[in-house]
């Protein structure tokens, strides 16, 4: 009787502990798979391709599978938009004005400030402060908001608060404007890829 009870214990510790490697091995696996997403998520997010215009002295790199449209620079030299979202599209672009040697950052942002409020529902200028990313340039920021409406009358569609945010800076003879329009609700989320489009940017 002695003898099956210890067959008995040991074939309990011997499950037990195969149990237990099983357990270690379920959140081993676990903890791979979520650095893996994580890791292909930021691969993902990082895949760019490139915009050069030499003539502006820009190259640019956005995130893949976004529209590119490029203006004969009267409004924009080209932007890239995000078509994959519902409702509003996310959209990054870049603009350049002549400046002279009295032109300043807040002269430019009041003029567009007018500007917009002319063009733009309940535009309301929200700040204009010193820009601190890690970009290779000097620069000042603008944030401001505005509410976006469908132009297509035969769509009904619900008015979306936009968030916008220049970033400025001023080479030689013209001011570089960098913008990002984004849905309010996901505007955070969308500043880090932005933040990246900013930092890759290169200006000559």
């Amino acid at each position: 009787m002695a003898v099956i009870e210890i067959l008995d214990e040991l074939t309990q510790d011997t499950i037990t502990t195969r149990q237990r490697w099983s357990h270690y091995i379920t959140v081993a696996l676990g903890i791979l798979a979520v650095v893996i997403l994580i890791n292909l998520r930021a691969n993902i997010q990082s895949a760019a391709s490139q915009y050069v215009n030499n003539a502006e002295g820009i190259t640019a790199y956005y995130p893949q599978n976004w529209l590119l449209e490029e203006s004969d620079g009267t409004d924009y030299i080209f932007r890239v938009s995000n078509l994959r979202e519902i409702g509003f599209k996310t959209t990054f672009q870049v603009s350049v004005e002549p400046v002279n040697q009295l032109t300043t950052s807040r002269t430019i942002f009041d003029a567009l400030s007018m500007q917009r409020a002319q063009n733009l529902t309940a535009f309301r200028r929200l700040s204009i402060e010193p820009y601190t990313g890690s970009a290779d340039f000097e620069a000042t920021t603008a944030n401001y908001l505005y509410v976006a409406t469908d132009t297509n009358p035969f769509q009904q569609s619900v008015p979306v608060v936009v968030r916008g945010i220049d970033i400025l800076t001023l080479t030689r003879d013209q001011a570089v404007i960098i913008t990002m329009l984004s849905n309010a609700d996901t505007f955070e989320e969308n500043l880090v890829l932005f933040e990246q489009f900013v930092n890759r940017l290169e200006l000559r």
